[in-house]
């Protein structure tokens, strides 16, 4: 696409490309910030070969898969709504790991015990 082109041609094309996602139900990103439809390439200063990321608006009762690994090289997926206490995730790991003992689980945001 041209830099001067509405940015609403691509989302026009990605909603035809892809009937199954509803108009309207997702975002469009370029360097974390949400896309405008009315702005153009040249607003958001994209060059040849940028990207522009779609993600799902996902409902808070939507199922999501959770993988934990361990320094050990244990590893477990679980199924669970994204409601769901993080609880429950350390809890299954320790009916998986029994002598696991006192762990911290870390993400890249925080630490719960």
């Amino acid at each position: 696409m041209r830099r001067s082109d509405r940015l609403k041609d691509l989302t026009d094309f990605y909603y035809a490309m892809v009937p199954t996602v509803p108009r309207g139900e997702g975002a469009f990103l370029f360097r974390g910030k949400r896309v405008e439809s009315g702005q153009t390439p040249a607003d958001y200063e994209m060059e040849d070969g940028d990207r522009v990321h779609f993600f799902l608006a996902m409902k808070p009762s939507a199922f999501i898969a959770v993988t934990l690994q361990d320094l050990k090289g244990h590893r477990f997926t679980r199924t669970m709504r994204r409601t769901d206490a993080v609880r429950d995730v350390m809890d299954f790991y320790y009916a998986m790991v029994p002598a696991a003992g006192e762990s911290h689980f870390v993400d890249s945001y925080r630490e719960a015990c």
